[in-house]
């Protein structure tokens, strides 16, 4: 028993030391620079540890299976196609670590506090530096982080306080989760980030104005989910429709045009497939460049996807997140709290329309974190 609360302890503060890097990133340009190369590996050996030291989180053969094929495909990538980065590999592997771990890892409520408050530090000195944060990242990109990334942030911590301050003992609680989400809207409306806005929006779109009966629905939820990826998939190529046609956007709030270049990236990202058809299979690799000879960075969760690890790679990755989330509505009890949660997954998702986030170095984690919070306060009734 005290061997076992010693695990428990170490497996505690390893959670939490994986929070407190993955956040002190976003406090300064070189922070964010260093932790983002080192995260990629950190990220990966914590969870790994916390598997070690939780004799509780035992692999079904379903899962050995799924994970011998990612990697087997993953290291037949890096011998055949040079653009393969070891990276972008361990990340995709950190992902389905992470939601192997946040699944069946029960996080204390003291790690929980500890998190709350890690994320509130962040979120007002976000606010605070945010006034007019698009201009200063345009004049001095060498000084601060792309505005993208600091909303996206944003973003993250306004659901996971919204969800998070509600369940503490502390005065005005309710208020102070209304208000979490408002500033995130300052701080992303500052950073002129329509994705991060969407994202958001659709939130609270879907929190306040859907019907409790829909959300604690759990086929309606399936049918969401699965409706985002799809629509997230044919994203590019609706958006490329729409410019070719010259048929203009304005987004509402920040106004400005739908079309950020994205859809210049994924005409070349197409063209680059074209011109080799063997990559729609197997990927162009995340180290490919453009004919400019410039990173193609794909914008896009799922065109992301392809271009690193194509076709096969995305029927592995999203065939598994469809299977496990539908699981998972299968397991548990649906409640106003872990409904949150859920709500919160899905919405990185929609953001994945314009951005690669839900794999992405710094962002991997609180993305499956989501995942096993729903799992957790289903348990809590």
């Amino acid at each position: 028993m005290i061997k076992q609360n010693n695990m428990n302890k170490i497996s505690n503060a390893l959670l939490v030391l994986l929070m407190i890097i993955n956040n002190i990133a976003f406090y300064s340009k070189n922070f964010y620079s260093i932790i983002n190369i080192i995260a990629v590996y950190m990220n990966f050996i914590i969870l790994l540890g916390l598997i070690f030291l939780n004799g509780k989180l035992v692999f079904k053969k379903i899962y050995i299976f799924y994970i011998t094929v990612v990697m087997i495909y993953c290291s037949i990538l890096l011998v055949i196609n040079i653009n393969t980065g070891l990276g972008s590999v361990i990340t995709l592997i950190t992902g389905i670590l992470a939601f192997f771990v946040f699944s069946r890892y029960y996080i204390s409520n003291k790690v929980l506090k500890i998190y709350t408050f890690i994320l509130s530090l962040l979120y007002i000195y976000l606010f605070l530096l945010s006034d007019n944060y698009m201009q200063k990242f345009t004049l001095y990109p060498d000084q601060y982080i792309n505005s993208n990334i600091i909303a996206v942030a944003a973003l993250y911590i306004a659901i996971y306080l919204f969800n998070l301050l509600p369940l503490f003992k502390i005065p005005y609680r309710k208020l102070l989760s209304f208000l979490s989400i408002l500033l995130g809207i300052m701080i992303i409306l500052n950073c002129k980030s329509r994705a991060s806005l969407l994202a958001l929006f659709i939130f609270i779109l879907f929190y306040y104005f859907i019907p409790k009966k829909f959300l604690l629905n759990k086929r309606f939820l399936k049918i969401v989910f699965i409706s985002v990826i799809i629509i997230g998939s044919i994203m590019p190529f609706i958006i490329i429709t729409l410019y070719k046609r010259n048929i203009d956007i304005v987004v509402p709030f920040i106004n400005k045009s739908l079309y950020t270049g994205r859809e210049i990236i994924w005409s070349q990202m197409i063209e680059l497939q074209k011109e080799n058809p063997v990559s729609i299979i197997f990927g162009l690799g995340s180290k490919v460049k453009t004919h400019n000879g410039e990173l193609l960075v794909a914008h896009n969760s799922y065109a992301a996807i392809i271009v690193n690890f194509g076709i096969v790679g995305y029927i592995l990755v999203f065939g598994f997140i469809v299977r496990q989330f539908n699981k998972i509505l299968k397991s548990i009890y649906l409640s106003k709290d872990s409904v949150k949660y859920l709500l919160g997954f899905i919405c990185i998702f929609i953001h994945g329309f314009f951005e690669y986030i839900f794999l992405n170095t710094l962002f991997v984690i609180p993305t499956f974190l989501f995942l096993g919070l729903a799992i957790r306060m289903s348990n809590t009734i």
